[in-house]
C-alpha cells in the first residue's frame, strides 16, 4: 500500500511469489519510476493494480491470503495493522513496529533475513498453518484510536498525584 517505494522492498516478495509460482497483487502509486524496475523482475503470477480506492483495498484484503511486509525497520507500519483489521494475515520482515503489532504464528510469520528464500520460507509456513482471522481482526482493534486515546488517558491518570 501506499508508495511503491524502494524501501519497502517489493523486489523481494515478487522474487519469493515467482520463487513459489503464487499470485501476487501489488498496489500503490508508482514513485520515482520504481514500478517499471519491479515489472522487468516479476514474473507471469504477478500483477500491479496501481493506485486503488477503499473499496478495492478491503475486496484485496478480505479475498488475500496474506500480506506480505518486507519494509525493514518501518516505524509502526500502519499497512500491516489495516491488513490485520480485514481478516488478513500478515507475513513480515521481523523488524521495527511489526513485532509489536503482529504475533508470529497467530496473526501471521515472521521471516529473519531481508531475502526472497527467507521470504518464501515464511510464505510456506503460512500456508501450512490456520490463522484464524479474527484473531488479526481483534489484533488490529488494540491499535485503533479508540484504544489508543484511552490508554493515554489511562496514563495520565496514574502519572497525576
Amino acid at each position: 500500500g501506499g508508495r511503491l517505494a524502494r524501501a519497502k522492498r517489493y523486489d523481494i516478495a515478487i522474487q519469493a511469489c515467482n520463487q513459489l509460482g503464487l499470485k501476487l497483487k501489488i498496489f500503490g502509486r508508482d514513485f520515482a519510476n520504481y514500478e517499471s524496475e519491479l515489472k522487468t523482475i516479476a514474473g507471469p503470477t504477478i500483477e500491479f493494480l496501481g493506485e486503488i480506492n477503499q473499496n478495492e483495498k478491503s475486496k484485496l484484503y478480505s479475498e488475500a491470503k496474506a500480506f506480505i511486509f518486507c519494509s525493514d525497520n518501518e516505524d509502526f507500519g500502519m499497512v500491516p495493522v489495516e491488513s490485520m483489521s480485514y481478516g488478513c494475515p500478515v507475513v513480515a520482515y521481523k523488524s521495527g513496529g511489526v513485532i509489536e503489532t503482529v504475533i508470529d504464528g497467530k496473526t501471521g510469520i515472521f521471516f529473519d533475513q531481508l531475502n526472497s528464500s527467507s521470504c518464501a520460507d515464511a510464505i510456506k509456513k503460512i500456508q501450512k498453518i490456520k490463522i484464524n482471522p479474527q484473531d488479526c481482526i481483534s489484533r488490529a482493534s488494540d491499535f485503533s484510536t479508540e484504544k489508543f486515546i484511552s490508554k493515554i488517558k489511562k496514563l495520565i491518570l496514574e502519572t497525576t498525584f
